[in-house]
């Protein structure tokens, strides 16, 4: 099990923006602050995460949605503005979802040509400024199959005046997911029961956010633990087990909710406990689920409130 706390939230954050020797994230400005070691380079702003892959959540929807800012930003890394215009040639290159699929066992794939449009794949970083953006809208997703994973990979391949591109921020990953009915930012209230580590049943409130998983499926995501997790009590602290990815299925004609373990190492199979109503109220747009493993040794009770898209 893992345990959440101020001190390893600290930590966290800390090792995140660390590893890029990057300070300057906060309002647009993602300069390095010390060029005395390292070149000054153009490269996709990742927002103080050394990934190059950004998930990107669409609405079900035939209206042109725009996908730019924070997910398609290129910065000038240095501690000063752009001396001058820098023209930055960018390219699709769809190996990059290769490699992606190939690494990590899935199956994404390139989001159709008739589903978007790109404004400016070449960009220029204006003198005076450290950032620019590609413009990029998702035309409609109506025609695209919700229980799929689409994405657009990007490569910067030039730039001009001698500037040299970042080679660990040269690429650029956007996954597509489409939400279902679901998905959005809820708060949970729950309790839950453990034979050693509370079994007195303590509960308490977190945010969580619940993200599409399939047509009638959305899973949990815990934004302070950074993945998919569900908050429990154990040992008196807000903690997690590892292994465990709890995915809510509606049932569209009855609104019955079932729980199962979707991850992919899971060996921790849910049980949904009898006499409990577990269903999803249209209405009030909130989730109620009561579940658990080892013959109900360990349990959830859980109350999911719909906060509002996220």
């Amino acid at each position: 099990m893992k345990k959440i706390s101020i001190i390893l939230l600290s930590l966290m954050v800390i090792l995140n923006t660390g590893c890029l020797k990057d300070k300057g994230f906060e309002n647009q400005v993602y300069g390095i602050k010390d060029p005395s070691g390292s070149p000054i380079a153009v490269g996709f702003n990742l927002k103080g995460s050394a990934s190059y892959i950004r998930s990107v959540a669409l609405d079900a929807s035939g209206d042109a949605q725009t996908v730019n800012g924070n997910n398609l930003t290129i910065g000038y890394y240095a501690s000063t503005t752009a001396p001058k215009d820098i023209n930055v040639t960018v390219a699709l290159d769809p190996t990059i979802i290769e490699d992606y699929n190939n690494t990590n066992g899935t199956a994404v794939e390139e989001l159709p040509a008739s589903a978007y449009s790109i404004e400016n794949q070449n960009v220029v970083i204006k003198a005076g400024n450290q950032n620019t953006s590609i413009n990029l809208s998702v035309l409609s997703t109506l025609a695209l199959d919700i229980s799929k994973t689409y994405a657009l990979a990007f490569k910067i391949v030039s730039t001009d005046n001698g500037i040299q591109v970042a080679s660990n921020m040269k690429q650029h990953l956007l996954l597509f997911n489409i939400k279902n009915q679901y998905d959005g930012r809820y708060q949970l209230d729950f309790t839950n029961v453990h034979p050693t580590y509370n079994p007195t049943g303590l509960g308490t409130s977190v945010e969580v956010e619940m993200w599409t998983s399939g047509p009638n499926s959305v899973k949990i995501f815990w934004p302070d633990a950074g993945g998919f997790y569900n908050p429990a009590i154990l040992n008196n602290s807000l903690q997690y087990f590892a292994s465990q990815e709890p995915e809510y299925t509606i049932d569209p004609v009855t609104n019955a909710v079932t729980v199962s373990n979707s991850s992919p190492t899971a060996t921790t199979v849910y049980e949904m406990i009898a006499g409990y109503d577990s269903h999803y109220d249209p209405t009030t747009k909130s989730i109620f689920a009561k579940w658990g493993y080892s013959a109900g040794t360990r349990e959830w009770t859980q109350e999911f409130t719909y906060l509002g898209p996220r």
